[in-house]
């Protein structure tokens, strides 16, 4: 259906952007002004972590990722403090219900 090839075709042009997309979403958590601006790219950026690894791209959660979570649970906003706390807790889980770790 058309649905399905437009939902395949996105999903493609993410993961091809997906790096420099994750870079920008990171940076721009850390350091854009505003609260609201900083709490939507958390929650960006974990949809674009969840998405690399679901499809099994050639990108995926790294050190810079996790240091930059844990720099924003210390965020000044409690909506950004906890929008970090909630992205990490979600990665935590998906990598340990992974087939990696049940066994």
């Amino acid at each position: 259906s058309d649905d399905a090839f437009i939902g395949k075709s996105l999903t493609t042009t993410l993961c091809k952007i997906g790096p420099s997309l994750v870079h920008s979403l990171r940076n721009r958590a850390r350091n854009d002004d505003k609260a609201t601006v900083r709490r939507a790219c958390i929650v960006a950026w974990l949809e674009m972590l969840s998405l690399a690894y679901r499809e099994d791209q050639g990108f995926g959660i790294s050190g810079l990722d996790i240091s930059a979570l844990c720099t924003l649970c210390n965020d000044p906003s409690v909506a950004t403090r906890k929008a970090a706390a909630e992205a990490l807790t979600k990665l935590i889980i998906d990598t340990y219900d992974s087939d990696e770790y049940s066994s």
